[in-house]
């Protein structure tokens, strides 16, 4: 965000109003995008749902033994 034009455009993004439908992963062209991404970010949200669960495990047993 260097510039007021980039989040101008990201405003525009994030208030659309256009009712144009996104294309969806069994679109002929769009499927396959960003199929390396999407890998990577569920192996980030199994990493951090495994950091917060064994955060969680640790503050109740914290909590418990008081």
């Amino acid at each position: 965000m260097d510039n007021s034009q980039d989040i101008r455009d990201l405003l525009i993004i994030v208030h659309d109003k256009s009712n144009i439908v996104p294309a969806g992963p069994d679109h002929p062209m769009m499927g396959n995008l960003f199929v390396t991404e999407k890998g990577r970010l569920a192996e980030m949200q199994a990493t951090l749902d495994s950091m917060l669960t064994g955060w969680l495990s640790r503050k109740n047993s914290t909590l418990l033994s008081r």
